[in-house]
């Protein structure tokens, strides 16, 4: 899995991203289900980017305000053992710090 950090102007594009049928951004407390509906259905269609830590618009309005990361990957291992169960095979995951 690569890694790498996400400089200040990338945070807010990502954050005021339209979200679309390629481009989709969660909270970091979604759950590991809501995630595997979201791989399944890329992984259906032509693939996408799924952004984890990112409020959705309707959460918080103000974009400077959505970016809820982590520092720790080990926060991410349920969500990603929900992933891989329904990735096996599938092109790679990458996260970004």
């Amino acid at each position: 899995m690569r890694s790498r950090t996400i400089a200040e102007d990338e945070i807010l594009a990502l954050s005021t991203k339209d979200e679309s049928h390629f481009f989709d951004r969660k909270a970091l407390g979604i759950s590991g289900k809501k995630a595997q509906k979201i791989a399944v259905a890329f992984a259906n269609a032509d693939g996408g980017e799924f952004l984890v830590g990112i409020s959705d618009d309707k959460e918080e309005l103000d974009p400077s305000k959505r970016w809820h990361g982590t520092t720790k990957l080990e926060d991410l291992n349920g969500l990603l053992q929900a992933l891989l169960q329904v990735t096996e095979g599938a092109p790679e995951i990458r996260t970004v710090w």
